[in-house]
């Protein structure tokens, strides 16, 4: 090959188109993830992505929109390379999005430009895995994500068709396949627009989840009962439960006892059991920030229980008294 042939080869460039495709949808429900048809409040831009194997002069790249202020008209783009990788997609259809609205400045289009192609990316690993799940759940991972700025908001996502048919309305005759965006996956490639989620079309598994409780909760009364059960197993097994705050910086445990019938009979008692806890310690953390933000958490929490009385101020009570309102507040006080 010739030094001229090569040069002819290097400089050749490839066109493909990128245009948006507006969406619409009639049903009124616009709550959880059918938020992505709601026009009023947010708009959706979902890629269509085309097979990476596919020569560049034959793709055409759509991004599906509510938004009808959008030009619909293809733009071309030339690409120097044979074949488009997803990556490559991605980024020349967020530039496309970004050079056709008109409310995120350059400023935050160069700042999360990367984060939203990085959680496009993403998001099509979890389609992958999810649609190719066969585990018979019921279980959704949703085709999109938020972002917002100021009082904007939108969703990018990766676009799945609803392919569902469209049956008309006398005759029942399948006449065309739904194109709406989906807005989750679910096992086995299950997916539906908000026309057609229903059990129908999706085909939802029954009693996916078998609940079986420990035999310690299996009773036939009422919620008293089982109460009544628990702590009674809990107290007659010693159970101890460890217990630590890394934001207050204290650790104790925590175990259920009963009184005794002598206790309970000559006084004037109503419980059968009380709760104790032991080993109340506070931990010093590595880090001096940590430490001080435990501190004023700490010092504010005392400020806010012992102040409560106004005729005995926190400096006037002694270790017995701090000991008795910290019992009443049930407030975990530990006297240096």
């Amino acid at each position: 090959m010739s030094s001229s042939e090569r040069s002819h080869t290097k400089a050749e460039n490839f066109d493909f188109e990128i245009s948006f495709k507006e969406f619409h949808v009639t049903s009124p429900k616009r709550a959880g993830h059918n938020k992505i048809y709601d026009s009023t409040r947010s708009k959706s831009f979902f890629f269509e992505l085309a097979d990476p194997q596919q020569c560049t002069n034959n793709i055409q790249l759509k991004i599906h929109t509510n938004d009808f202020h959008m030009k619909l008209s293809p733009i071309h783009y030339k690409s120097t390379s044979r074949i488009s990788n997803t990556k490559f997609q991605i980024s020349n259809m967020l530039r496309h999005f970004f050079s056709h609205q008109q409310v995120i400045p350059r400023r935050i289009q160069q700042k999360y430009f990367n984060l939203i192609r990085l959680k496009l990316l993403d998001r099509i690993i979890l389609i992958k895995s999810r649609g190719d799940s066969q585990l018979r759940r019921n279980t959704l991972t949703k085709t999109f994500f938020n972002f917002s700025y100021k009082r904007y908001c939108f969703h990018f996502g990766i676009f799945l068709p609803c392919s569902h048919p469209l049956s008309h309305t006398l005759t029942g005759d399948v006449t065309n396949i739904c194109t709406v965006p989906c807005p989750y996956i679910m096992s086995y490639h299950r997916r539906a627009c908000i026309d057609h989620h229903t059990g129908i079309f999706l085909n939802l598994f029954t009693n996916v989840k078998n609940i079986t409780k420990p035999p310690s909760l299996l009773t036939s009364g009422s919620s008293k009962s089982q109460h009544a059960t628990l702590l009674s197993n809990r107290s007659s097994m010693k159970t101890t439960k460890h217990v630590f705050s890394k934001r207050l910086g204290i650790s104790y445990t925590v175990n259920y006892n009963h009184y005794g019938c002598k206790l309970i009979e000559n006084t004037d008692h109503r419980y059968m059991y009380y709760k104790r806890l032991d080993h109340l310690r506070h931990t010093v953390p590595l880090k001096s920030t940590s430490f001080s933000k435990q501190h004023e958490r700490f010092e504010r929490r005392c400020r806010s229980t012992f102040n409560s009385d106004k005729l005995h101020p926190a400096d006037g009570y002694e270790i017995n008294d701090r000991l008795a309102v910290a019992n009443r507040h049930k407030f975990l006080f530990f006297y240096p």
